[in-house]
């Protein structure tokens, strides 16, 4: 069962993942200060996040970022790539499904493709429960565990970010298939 603040949650999430500007960290600490006051078990891994990234100035920050989420191919965040590959029908399949998904409920993409980490989870809460689900299930939950897995052997920090949208999916949403670990 999802909480009152989800929408908004996924949203601050998401946004988390766009390239860091000059309020980053202040979006950064207030998401963390809000799911700490409400006892949310992913508080933690955002905290986390944040004392590493205190140790960067904002030009290091950003270039951890890009190195992160554009030029390392380990966690790239277009969740198909993670599960189906670069080339595969099953990856169209799925960019097509979400494409018709957010024309219909009206969720832009702006300018990214449909199966970006940030663009899905901004989206979640404006699907039908089915929808949301069977995303999570199927789709966000095994691609977060692959992106966190590759930042893990680096100690990325961003890795903390991946683990705290895992964490807060699988309290808002349940377990994915098989799932019951938490990150």
């Amino acid at each position: 069962m999802q909480s009152p603040n989800t929408a908004e949650r996924l949203e601050a999430l998401a946004r988390l993942l766009d390239p860091p500007d000059f309020d980053y960290r202040d979006r950064l600490a207030e998401l963390s200060e809000a799911l700490t006051a409400s006892e949310h078990p992913s508080a933690i891994l955002l905290e986390r996040l944040g004392n590493a990234l205190e140790l960067l100035d904002p030009t290091e920050i950003q270039e951890l970022h890009l190195k992160t989420f554009d030029l390392a191919p380990a966690c790239i965040p277009y969740l198909s790539v993670h599960l189906f590959g670069e080339e595969s029908f099953r990856r169209s399949q799925l960019m097509v499904g979400l494409h018709e998904a957010y024309e219909r409920i009206g969720h832009e993409t702006h300018g990214e493709l449909p199966d970006h980490l940030g663009v899905v989870l901004d989206s979640l809460d404006r699907l039908t429960a089915e929808e949301a689900i069977d995303l999570h299930r199927f789709a966000l939950i095994p691609a977060l565990l692959k992106m966190r897995s590759g930042l893990e052997k680096t100690g990325n920090p961003y890795r903390y970010l991946l683990g705290a949208i895992e964490l807060y999916l699988l309290h808002e949403f349940g377990p994915a298939e098989g799932e019951d670990a938490a990150p």
